[in-house]
């Protein structure tokens, strides 16, 4: 009965999460998944026919008009509306592992990995590695209403550009401080703006932040002075370093 499930969500000592289903229900997930029926106040377990149990725990991606969306270590389910079978979408291609999802309003699915970022488009059931080589492994991703993905780090923040497919890295400047941002404290909220939990606290982007676009800066080199003495370039701007040489220094200019 209820009153037994929720005793056994209680003294068990594993971590479980809540997400609402479209018709009030509530799912409870940790290594299984039971649904609260709120307005009868019963409790039911939903089966997975791929799987016993799934890998690692199973975490919330979002909702849809097809049902609720979720994610273990390597796997993309589905959870259709009313249904008490879960469906296996899609797995991982490699051993990477999945640590955080977040099911955009345009229907694609970015995940957060131990690799960098991807995403899953749930239709052509295709993954997307996106190229990200200054992220090697990412731990919290939240879309916001405006095409910008918000990616945590175990020390940075960054937001992904869907429309340019550029990067932006924040700092404390910026108001993001230092974090080792976590996989499960995150939130869109119903007013748009987002929540980030880590170690250090709790991150707030509000829903009208504009991220400014900056041009690339222009580097022009000055002089390179190699074991002392000053080189100069070659007629086609290349300089040529004596061979054996074992210390070098640059001299250059931005301009911004």
């Amino acid at each position: 009965d209820a009153a037994a499930d929720f005793t056994l969500e209680r003294y068990r000592a594993v971590g479980s999460q809540i997400i609402n289903e479209q018709n009030g229900d509530l799912l409870l997930l940790d290594k299984a998944i039971h649904r609260l029926d709120v307005s009868h106040g019963t409790t039911s377990e939903i089966t997975n026919p791929e799987r016993k149990s799934a890998d690692g725990n199973y975490l919330p991606v979002g909702v849809s008009h097809d049902g609720v969306w979720l994610h273990d270590n390597h796997n993309i389910y589905l959870l259709p509306s009313g249904a008490n079978r879960l469906l296996l979408i899609s797995s991982e291609p490699s051993e990477t592992v999945i640590k955080c999802g977040h099911l955009n309003k345009d229907g694609v699915i970015w995940l957060a990995t131990d690799a960098g970022i991807s995403r899953f488009n749930a239709n052509k059931k295709i993954f997307e590695d996106i190229d990200a080589p200054h992220i090697s492994q990412a731990s919290s991703i939240v879309c916001d209403n405006s095409g910008r993905v918000w990616i945590g780090t175990h020390d940075h923040l960054y937001a992904y550009i869907t429309k340019s497919g550029s990067f932006a890295l924040f700092g404390e400047s910026d108001g993001a401080d230092p974090n080792e941002f976590l996989a499960r404290p995150r939130l869109l909220a119903s007013t748009g703006d987002i929540y980030l939990g880590g170690v250090q606290g709790l991150l707030h982007i509000s829903n009208d932040f504009t991220i400014l676009p900056s041009e690339e800066p222009k580097i022009n080199i000055i002089d390179i002075m190699v074991d002392g003495e000053i080189i100069s370039p070659e007629k086609d701007g290349r300089y040529v370093l004596p061979r054996g040489s074992h210390n070098m220094t640059i001299n250059a200019s931005v301009e911004v």
